[in-house]
């Protein structure tokens, strides 16, 4: 008698877990608590470990390009810094708006960079949301969750070769170190060697992410963590638009052309952070939650900007900068989560106090440099740097947040959500220069509300109200200091979720008010006021599904976010820079299993950008569409001795469309064009 193979566990996902596939049902980025995104009342955007890998997402920029109302820089940016929008609003100003497992992170921009290999899913929560958070931009925010141990012993190691002398080797191993399960551990690593399509710029890094979790009983668990990375690459010269959108009297420069010099120019970083993560429940009812992490990164960034470009439209001056930036960060979160049923109402309270501590110093310097022929450019001309003048400050903030949020469920079919936070700021900026020494202190209440209906059918319409804050530093002209920026949304939106499927479609529409925004002073063109204001409207459309061997994803946005009061009269009415109206994209991957060829796996999508506006310029920035393609096979069904192997085709930018990213008129870059990459794994 033959053996009975045993069932496969079923899937149960969790907040902050695995996704099977591309369909996430569950979020904790917008409510700290597990909560299925149908009973949501706000715009979250979850995308899966399985999503990035088939579409190679490659740095955080190219993991949010099928993503609705996300703007991302040029590949070539997004190298050396996360530096997105959402729905108009950027957030990646230092720590304005990129979490990683629910916690503030880096203290500047150019801190270090996310890399996607070592994240279990990636979550987008669109417009204000302060409540939970503390400072943060309008436009919303972006919650990496890393991966952590699993119950399931698993391994994967993937060589990947590309375009570009692209090399790389990475792993993921993990499962348990005790047999009961009580001592579960994870590694992730990556190490890689690259050149790009920019002549001279690298794109090597090392990252390693060690993790245990320690579970003594069903009701407790500490997962301990941290990681290291290094990047070495140099910063991508930004271009101006006449030169790359347009061509000057000689031609347009050459997408490879670095106009730097090898010799100088350099952008390493190296980055660490460790952690832990407890949570204990006292019964069915009573559960508490503290995340605590530590953080350091040092970038030494060397580099040339461009100055004009003269009348013989080839040659161009530059100017030179160097920089070492040392930031680092304390972050701790520590809450209750209460559930309890009063009458016909059911509710999950969960009130915590968070503290960031963000240090950036920053050593600046200037110097000076020989011009450059942008067409032809000649290298080993000498640098000089004057370091007796440094031209950098030194920065301490210190965030305490109080919060409180309660979740409504009545008779099981009326979701309302309530919350209210009060934070409290305080930074004291030093200029290295002068000495100078100026301390500001902000304190602000940010609340959200909102409430969702469920239907038996699976659908589910909302409303929700938001607020957000940020400091906002400096002074105006009689030395007063900036208020906060204040940033308010409402948000009305449909989702539906066929019952008994794996598909999710979601419609929102949105409006939100960016408040004491700085505007030339009318007074004193030296100084700022706060009489700006800047407003986005829009709509986006987002449908996943999976069905009959076919995964889908698509997405449409309509962004209409334009300055709305300014000192400046040219700037009112203009659209934000790199914000279009339109964007469209649609991917999918079918499974050839279905048809009789097992193992074999092919899909691609389109993305397609309007054009975008440069405040006070003449010219927009035309629209661009790009095709990328997919192709995987598991190799065991080509040969039984290869059971365990992968191999996998990316193909980005297919047609080698050339486009261009600007965010000023002398901020261009160009995107990349078309990449292959190669990779075989093998999995156990």
């Amino acid at each position: 008698m033959q053996p009975v193979a045993a069932a496969a566990p079923t899937f149960v996902e969790r907040a902050n877990g695995p996704v099977n596939g591309y369909v996430a049902s569950r979020s904790a980025s917008s409510t700290k608590t597990d909560t299925p995104i149908l009973e949501t009342p706000q715009t979250v955007s979850v995308v899966s470990r399985e999503q990035i890998r088939d579409q190679g997402g490659q740095t955080l920029g190219e993991v949010l390009n099928y993503v609705p109302g996300v703007s991302v820089q040029a590949t070539s940016f997004t190298r050396v810094s996360d530096n997105i929008g959402i729905r108009g609003f950027d957030v990646a100003a230092g720590n304005s708006g990129l979490l990683r497992d629910g916690l503030k992170l880096t203290s500047g921009v150019y801190d270090s960079t996310t890399e996607p290999f070592g994240l279990e899913r990636l979550e987008v929560v669109k417009g204000a949301s302060s409540i939970l958070f503390g400072q943060l931009g309008p436009g919303g925010f972006v919650n990496a969750i890393s991966k952590k141990p699993t119950d399931v012993p698993f391994g994967e190691v993937n060589a990947t070769v590309g375009d570009y002398q692209r090399k790389e080797i990475s792993a993921d191993v993990g499962g348990k170190l005790a047999d009961d399960g009580s001592l579960l551990y994870r590694f992730t690593g990556l190490v890689r060697k690259s050149d790009t399509p920019t002549n001279y710029i690298p794109d090597d890094k090392l990252y390693a992410a060690p993790s245990v979790t320690w579970r003594p009983d069903a009701n407790t668990s500490l997962n301990v963590y941290g990681y290291y990375q290094e990047s070495k690459t140099r910063f991508p010269t930004p271009l101006p638009y006449v030169g790359t959108v347009l061509p000057t009297s000689v031609g347009t420069i050459p997408r490879q052309n670095f106009l730097g010099e090898p010799s100088f120019d350099r952008f390493e970083t190296k980055a660490g952070a460790v952690g832990y993560q407890f949570e204990h429940s006292f019964n069915n009812a009573v559960k508490v939650r503290q995340n605590l992490r530590l953080y350091d990164a040092v970038t030494d960034w060397d580099y040339l900007l461009l100055g004009n470009i003269g009348a013989n439209g080839r040659t161009a001056s530059r100017s030179v900068s160097s920089r070492v930036e040392h930031g680092n960060g304390f972050a701790v979160d520590t809450s209750a989560e209460f559930k309890f049923v009063a009458g016909p109402t059911a509710h999950t309270v969960i009130a915590g106090v968070d503290y960031y501590r963000s240090v950036l110093n920053s050593d600046r310097y200037a110097g000076t440099a020989s011009s450059v022929d942008i067409f032809n450019p000649v290298y080993g001309t000498p640098v000089t740097v004057n370091r007796t003048v440094n031209n950098g400050t030194n920065s301490l903030s210190n965030q305490v947040g109080i919060y409180v949020q309660d979740q409504i469920k009545i008779y099981d079919k009326f979701v309302l959500l309530l919350g209210g936070r009060k934070d409290f700021s305080d930074v004291d900026t030093r200029i290295i220069r002068t000495g100078a020494l100026s301390s500001q202190q902000d304190e602000a209440w940010t609340g959200r509300a909102g409430a969702v209906y469920l239907f038996d059918n699976g659908i589910a319409p909302y409303a929700s109200f938001s607020q957000s804050f940020a400091p906002i530093l400096g002074t105006d002209r009689l030395g007063n200091p900036f208020a906060p920026g204040r940033g308010e949304q409402y948000e009305v939106g449909l989702r539906y979720q066929p019952i008994g499927t794996r598909m999710l479609f979601s419609a929102a529409a949105f409006e939100i008010t960016q408040q004491n925004v700085l505007t030339t002073d009318p007074v004193n063109p030296t100084f700022s006021v706060q009489s700006g204001e800047a407003k986005s409207r829009g709509i986006e459309l987002e449908a996943k599904a999976e069905f009959g061997g076919l995964s889908i994803v698509s997405a449409y946005t309509y962004t209409d976010a334009r300055t709305t009061q300014s000192n400046t009269a040219a700037l009112i009415g203009q659209r934000l820079a790199s914000v279009p109206y339109n964007t469209v994209s649609v991917w999918g991957l079918y499974d050839f299993g279905a048809l009789g060829w097992h193992g074999f796996k092919f899909g691609g999508g389109v993305r397609a950008i309007g054009d975008t506006n440069i405040p006070g310029y003449a010219y927009d920035v035309p629209a661009y569409a790009v095709v990328d393609l997919t192709a995987s096979y598991d190799l065991k069904y080509f040969a039984r001795e290869l059971n365990g192997f992968h191999a996998r085709f990316n193909v980005k930018n297919l047609f080698n469309n050339g486009y261009t990213i600007c965010v000023a008129a002398t901020g261009c870059r160009y995107g990349d064009p078309q990449t292959v990459l190669a990779t075989v794994s093998y999995r156990w």
